[in-house]
């Protein structure tokens, strides 16, 4: 597979382009976060057990895909809504996926503490939150994987 690294202006022109060929922006998004899952298991095939802290916008929706993937593949599964309920029509059309299955909802990272991560080894993704550095100023942490 040929692998580029585009900027974000580059990457929205590109799923412009897939929007107005027929391939849906729900559908990119689904096809993000389970090529994200695959990369996931293939890199931490051990790990039983997954926090995956998502924003409120389509990357959030991204890793609402990745931890419903998870789920169903029989992780113990754990989401931090790190900005509160998903805003974006496609990430909330994800989180509701999300209903019914073994996964725990979080809205307060404090309330995590240790059983996030219980269980024989376990994986933390972050997916793109925006991160309050300076006021006024926010970065985003990029898309990450750490063993715990």
């Amino acid at each position: 597979m040929d692998r580029r690294i585009v900027t974000a202006a580059q990457m929205k022109e590109i799923e412009r382009a897939a929007n107005e060929r027929g391939i849906p922006y729900l559908q990119m998004m689904e096809n993000a976060g389970l090529a994200a899952y695959a990369q996931l298991r293939a890199r931490f095939p051990q790990a039983a057990s997954l926090l995956v802290v998502c924003g409120k916008g389509n990357n959030g929706g991204d890793g609402f895909v990745l931890a419903r993937a998870a789920a169903l593949d029989g992780w113990q599964v754990t989401v931090l809504l790190a900005e509160g309920e998903p805003k974006t029509p496609d990430a909330i059309t994800n989180y509701a996926r999300l209903e019914g299955l073994q996964i725990a909802v979080c809205r307060d990272a404090a309330a995590l503490e240790p059983q996030a991560l219980q269980g024989g080894g376990g994986c933390l993704v972050r997916h793109r939150i925006p991160w309050q550095s300076a006021p006024g100023r926010t970065r985003c942490l990029r898309t990450d994987t750490l063993r715990a």
